[in-house]
């Protein structure tokens, strides 16, 4: 990959790329990303960061940021110290009350083939932590043939890091994602002045080629680009596990997606100020909850020690549950896959002998994918995995390419395994051995799921069509996020002495509930109940469309939204949820904060709330609830999009709009991860 003679704007135009995470700008960066707020770490090594190194690229340098031509180091995302970009450096400052010092070694045209020079010189400097943002400068080439073979680029990659494991040991890494550089036509393609600055820059013709074109070979040819930043992630996150205290991003500066504010406006390829205070952001919230930075004290470096005047922040802005701490390095499709057929009995686990699933979870290890042939799989319950306990990412589980792998009945009780697109038509169980667990993409038809464990990630999944049986049902559960996932049509038409409710949520701890939408479910929307009796604490409900019937027929004939009234929950926090088609009941339960919701119908005139809207209320035992016109709530009629139809976005955004009172806060992100306004309630910015 002889990427060192590739000129400066060739850097340029791949720190856009390598703006990677931040300009990915085009790239790729993703949503920007509110200052996160650390969670505590259980880690009890204790850490200081006294000085920061970056190494990498352009990006690293903020090349172009500014409004001059050049490096523009004081917006930099990792040392800058312009306080609009709040870079690492100065948060790092913000939240020890020292300040480190910085040292650049990131050099603009920087490639992997850069990369191992930059980690011995790393080694020299002694640095607390380490920063990486290498690879837009490998994809980023005069012509498609000249892009960086994998192969080069994982022997430049694995040979700085074993420099860095060798002479730095105990620092901290923080590796980011390269972003997905093809975003950036996509961004700007309709910006004349970017196009014509695009045909200019001959270093990126790989990307920039026929930047606008739609013919076949142009976009075959962006998509095999994507396909290989994908692997130089993939190579980044093994070399990253190979470091005894490393922080991989998982892919969020690939996720990102920047405006066009983000993106320079003198070579529009690189990122902005903004778009490097985005890439910050990202990259803090990463650290921050990684478990690796603690001070002297044994503080996260994200949070200091422990004062009265933090506890107060943290109890109006809580982070909420993490979830899985692993998350899968491997990719669907991959050629080395063990492969898993309904009737497999092989024990090669491969396309001429295929195994059977708990063969293939047997001899899973680091970075394993598992696909799954076409088929029923039958009801299966799933033990044992002593082989998965220890790794320090997840093995995927998921479908062949075109395969709907469907099971009647799943039951898991084998740790660390990410399951991706696969299709329950009866029960599906996380059982507590099942740590570390993540669900994406899952179907649950016609049941629910039954989760018991500990470190667990639902996300961007349906439940659906259930009879007499919860959507999601959490219990002596703890560190559970369940985020982005769609929970509707549950009813009662079964005789067994169970009701049906979206979500339900007992005996656990810290539980995260945020941007779901849950509806027509015959008991409730969200119901907090006794189970054992062993009570609740830290749980966050934000960012919700929840809705009891939206229409009211045999199988949902009204019930709760939201029924929040069990007495042995601590530290409640309900904030910007939107409440419809069915009552909300909440008590003055310990630590309760319910803030900025709207609420369709309140049931108990005496509910506690502070800068919400309440819609209506049980007129026969008040004329107005005793909250209104007081700590910035209000009465009123707010404007959905089609709240029949399960829209409650926003159709005037007038209509949710309140006077704030107090020192709440609102959550960061709408449940279209859009940025929340103070002086808007409900879980929709618009």
């Amino acid at each position: 990959m002889n990427r060192a003679t590739r000129s400066t704007s060739f850097s340029a135009t791949r720190m856009l790329v390598a703006c990677v995470a931040i300009a990915l700008v085009l790239v790729g960066c993703s949503a920007p990303a509110p200052e996160p707020t650390a969670t505590p770490t259980t880690t009890a090594a204790p850490f200081e960061i006294t000085k920061i190194a970056s190494l990498g690229d352009s990006m690293s340098l903020a090349v172009n940021a500014c409004d001059r031509s050049g490096s523009c180091p004081e917006v930099a995302w990792s040392t800058g110290t312009d306080p609009q970009v709040q870079s690492l450096a100065a948060r790092v400052g913000e939240t020890s009350g020292a300040v480190p010092t910085t040292e650049i070694i990131a050099s603009d045209g920087a490639s992997a083939e850069s990369l191992p020079d930059q980690a011995v010189r790393a080694v020299e400097l002694e640095p607390d932590l380490v920063t990486v943002l290498i690879g837009a400068n490998d994809a980023c080439a005069p012509s498609f043939d000249e892009m960086t073979p994998e192969p080069v680029f994982t022997q430049n990659v694995t040979a700085a890091f074993n420099a860095l494991a060798t002479g730095l040991p105990d620092a901290r890494v923080y590796v980011s994602s390269v972003p997905n550089l093809v975003r950036l036509i996509d961004a700007k393609k309709d910006d004349p002045t970017a196009v014509a600055t695009w045909k200019k820059i001959a270093q990126c013709r790989s990307i920039l080629f026929n930047a606008t074109s739609t013919e076949q070979a142009d976009v075959d040819r962006r998509a095999a680009i994507s396909a290989l930043i994908e692997t130089y992630n993939g190579v980044l996150a093994d070399a990253c596990a190979t470091h005894p205290h490393c922080i991989w991003d998982d892919d969020a500066a690939f996720d990102l997606e920047f405006t066009g504010n983000d993106v320079s406006s003198i070579d529009y390829f690189h990122p902005s100020a903004s778009g490097q205070q985005k890439l910050a952001a990202v990259a803090w919230d990463v650290l921050t909850n990684s478990g690796e930075l603690t001070t002297s004290s044994g503080a996260g470096v994200g949070e200091r020690p422990s004062t009265e005047l933090d506890v107060v922040k943290n109890e109006l802005d809580p982070a909420g549950a993490s979830g899985s701490r692993l998350t899968a390095k491997g990719k669907l499709g991959a050629s080395d896959a063990l492969e898993v057929a309904p009737k497999g009995s092989g024990s090669a686990c491969s396309t001429g002998s295929p195994c059977s699933l708990e063969t293939a979870l047997g001899k899973a290890g680091e970075g394993d994918v598992i696909t799954l042939a076409d088929g029923d799989y039958g009801s299966m319950e799933l033990n044992g995995g002593a082989n998965l306990k220890s790794l320090k990412s997840n093995v995927l589980v998921g479908p062949a390419p075109d395969a709907t792998p469907t099971f009647d009945r799943l039951k898991i009780a084998v740790p660390s395994v990410t399951w991706r697109d696969i299709t329950v038509t009866g029960v599906m169980y996380v059982n507590k051995p099942a740590v570390d667990t993540r669900l994406e993409g899952v179907h649950v038809s016609g049941t629910g799921l039954f989760l018991r464990s500990h470190h667990v990630t639902v996300t961007n999944s349906l439940f659906e069509g259930g009879s007499s049986v919860d959507g999601i049902q959490v219990g002596g559960a703890s560190d559970v996020l369940i985020e982005n996932n769609e929970v509707r049509d549950y009813d009662q038409n079964k005789n067994n002495g169970l009701h049906a409710d979206c979500v339900q949520v007992f005996d656990s701890t810290n539980v995260t509930l945020r941007a779901n939408k849950l509806s027509n479910c015959y008991n409730a929307g969200i119901i907090l109940s006794s189970g054992k009796g062993t009570g609740m604490k830290d749980i966050l409900i934000e960012s919700n469309f929840v809705q009891g019937c939206i229409v009211k027929s045999s199988n949902c004939q009204g019930g709760s939204a939201a029924d929040l009234r069990y007495v042995k929950t601590e530290n409640l926090v309900v904030r910007n949820n939107s409440f419809s088609g069915g009552s909300v009941r909440i008590d003055p339960l310990p630590g309760l904060v319910f803030d900025r919701n709207i609420v369709a119908y309140l049931a108990d005139c005496t509910s506690p709330m502070t800068n919400s809207i309440v819609e209506k209320w049980n007129a026969k035992s008040c004329e107005e609830p005793d909250a209104v016109g007081s700590a910035g709530n209000r009465t009123g009629d707010v404007l959905y999009v089609d709240e029949e139809g399960g829209d409650l976005h926003l159709a005037e955004a007038g209509s949710a709009a309140i006077t704030p009172a107090g020192p709440q806060v609102q959550a960061r992100a709408d449940i279209d991860g859009e940025p929340l306004e103070p002086a808007v309630a409900g879980a929709a910015a618009r």
